[in-house]
């Protein structure tokens, strides 16, 4: 009985993602006494831009300032090191807000799946999902399996959904279809931002510049993504024209007709018998 039980407890540490340690009660005295703050400010926003201070420190930005490098962005929203995830994200989900690669795996933190429910970091944000949670809405899905993404293709009443986990999936609106709209948090909040799981970083390293990664691991800049959609959508092909479309009965769309279109974020879908019984979009 007793060996059974070692057993099943070893098994657990793979099954179940590690807890990350908890926020630091305080930020190192050099930093803290160089910005004016209290030692025991960690899980403070002093200037309330949805970054903590220890989110500051971790990011090298301006705990006084909301946006440090006056270029229009929340320091909590900024992508310091371009691994398509935001600082206060990258906080929330352990890795630096300075290194693409926090551990070296060469996958980008953005790509990474910090809660193992099967949505990278960075989709996680953009559909509206908890980082840290692998099932945030509690109804006993793991958020991989919500069929979130994006709509590639609505009309006549069907739809296509570009699944942020790979794939598509396609399924008709109905009269009977649940259909909502929910708007999507622009800003982290403080609450999302936690300590990263190794603790408080070494001074010397934080001050490294950001790592440069090779060619072949460069994003798209702006200018060659103008619809600035996520990579997970651009990367796979358009659906094909001409394709029948069954006649549907109409459906009462409210508040989410104007959202229902192409490039439109998915935050839940539920389908039965090829029909959409649930689907939450995330306005914008």
């Amino acid at each position: 009985m007793v060996r059974a039980a070692y057993i099943a407890s070893l098994l657990l540490l793979f099954v179940v993602p590690a807890a990350q340690a908890a926020p630091p009660k305080r930020l190192p005295a050099q930093w803290a006494k160089a910005n004016k703050l209290g030692l025991k400010s960690a899980a403070k926003d002093k200037d309330r831009d949805g970054l903590t201070n220890w989110g500051e420190y971790r990011a090298g930005t301006n705990p006084r300032k909301r946006d440090t490098d006056r270029d229009g962005v929340l320091d909590a929203l900024e992508d310091r090191d371009r691994d398509k995830l935001a600082n206060a994200d990258e906080i929330a989900a352990g890795t630096d807000p300075r290194r693409r690669d926090s551990d070296g795996d060469k996958v980008l933190d953005g790509r990474e799946d910090r809660d193992r429910d099967g949505l990278a970091n960075a989709d996680e944000r953009v559909t509206g999902h908890n980082l840290r949670a692998r099932d945030t809405n509690a109804d006993g899905v793991l958020d991989g399996a919500d069929n979130a993404g994006w709509i590639a293709a609505s009309a006549g009443g069907a739809v296509t959904i570009r699944l942020a986990k790979g794939g598509t999936l396609a399924a008709r609106l109905t009269g009977d279809s649940w259909v909502a709209c929910t708007a999507k948090p622009v800003t982290p909040t403080a609450g999302t931002s936690t300590s990263p799981t190794s603790g408080q970083p070494d001074t010397e390293q934080e001050s490294d510049p950001v790592d440069e990664a090779p060619a072949s691991d460069e994003l798209p800049d702006a200018e060659d993504d103008p619809a600035g959609l996520p990579a997970a959508f651009l990367s796979q092909d358009e659906p094909e024209d001409g394709a029948e479309i069954a006649d549907t009965e109409a459906v009462d769309l409210g508040d989410c007709a104007t959202v229902l279109k192409v490039g439109a974020v998915v935050h839940r879908a539920l389908v039965e018998g090829g029909v959409l019984t649930d689907l939450e979009l995330i306005k914008s």
